[in-house]
């Protein structure tokens, strides 16, 4: 508690300060109060007033209190030297009017304007300094906090990758184990013919895995290169689709004529296998890929008669670990897919993005178009 009333004293004390120094009315104040000075001094000192130059506390106070010690110091110089030209001018004379202090010497002005200054800068640098250490603190905090996301992220990306990785990894060794003692059993050609084909499957579904966690990783820091050269888009499709276990496919449809994209054919690869998962996991029955072309650009989409997302996840999808479809019986994903694509895209110089147009949720992969003859 006493640190607190420290700090909120110090935080008050620092506010005036600065609201002194940044004030119009600060100079306002020591301009009127120095010419009044003058003033004064122009009417009382014929008269031999004693107090007229003590006046001169008056506007060095204010150029102290205000402004800090160099404006005090600067104001009591130019006030000595203009009372005593003052002084002259009229002929009261200088040494006769300070005779009349009866020993009280100017030093004294000065003395008050240099602590009172003093005084002043060292709330502002109070101030600065409280203001400082709150930035920092407040850096601190969301740095901290920033922190625990990335240990949160890292302890969810590890369990829904380890729970993604396992579960086909056990059926792969299962199967290949039965495979391998398959001699000493009465195992069917057809059920082998079966295992074969699972294990091919899962083994492309954990290639697809472990290349997004790479390509997630490469983006992170920064160090991803892709290729840029003619890409025929329906090309990329095709062979994605071949390497596809055919009864794991829905109705699928591809639309639209051949155009070739400026663009890394495996990376191409990579996206469409992605937006494609995802539209067999979470979509509908009914799958059409577009090819086509758009002005300048080029574009392959991914549509689905599922149920769409909400306009306020139509971003959020993209986002790292981030996965709005979660179902128990369902193996949990990495949530790299969306964002691993997009990167991709993005420094493909193409763009990917989500909609739902009330019938069918479209992902769409734009890519700059390859121009014949350019």
């Amino acid at each position: 508690m006493e640190s607190q009333g420290v700090g909120s004293a110090g935080r008050r004390l620092g506010s005036l300060a600065f609201w002194m120094t940044r004030s119009r009315w600060a100079v306002s104040a020591l301009v009127s109060t120095y010419v009044g000075y003058l003033g004064l001094i122009i009417i009382l000192a014929p008269r031999e007033e004693p107090a007229a130059p003590l006046l001169m506390a008056v506007p060095i106070l204010v150029a102290g209190a205000f402004l800090g010690l160099r404006a005090a110091l600067v104001v009591t110089v130019t006030l000595l030297l203009a009372t005593s030209l003052i002084l002259e001018l009229i002929g009261a004379g200088v040494v006769e009017t300070v005779g009349t202090y009866r020993g009280i010497p100017i030093l004294m002005l000065v003395v008050m304007g240099v602590v009172v200054g003093r005084l002043h800068d060292v709330s502002v640098a109070m101030a600065r300094e409280i203001q400082r250490s709150r930035l920092v603190e407040h850096e601190l905090r969301a740095a901290e906090a920033r922190l625990e996301g990335l240990l949160d992220a890292k302890d969810q990306l590890i369990a829904s990758v380890g729970h993604e990785l396992r579960t086909p990894l056990t059926a792969v060794l299962g199967f290949a184990e039965l495979l391998r003692v398959g001699d000493a059993t009465d195992m069917e050609p057809d059920e082998r013919e079966e295992m074969v084909e699972f294990i091919a499957r899962e083994a492309f579904d954990l290639s697809g895995i472990v290349d997004d966690l790479l390509v997630a990783a490469r983006i992170e820091i920064d160090r991803l290169e892709v290729t840029r050269f003619p890409t025929s888009l329906r090309a990329q499709v095709s062979q994605v689709l071949e390497g596809w276990d055919k009864a794991q496919l829905p109705d699928l449809e591809i639309a639209g004529d051949d155009v070739r994209a400026v663009a890394d054919p495996a990376r191409v690869r990579q996206i469409l296998r992605n937006l494609i998962t995802n539209a067999i996991r979470y979509g509908g029955d009914r799958i059409v890929v577009s090819v086509g072309e758009d002005g300048a650009s080029a574009f392959v989409e991914v549509a689905d008669n599922g149920p769409g997302l909400p306009k306020t996840e139509w971003e959020r999808i993209f986002e790292p670990h981030y996965r709005y479809h979660v179902e128990p019986t369902r193996p949990g994903s990495a949530g790299l897919g969306l964002t691993v694509s997009r990167g991709l895209a993005e420094r493909m110089g193409g763009s990917l993005t989500y909609r739902h147009d009330g019938q069918m949720s479209r992902v769409k992969l734009v890519l700059p178009m390859f121009a014949e003859g350019a």
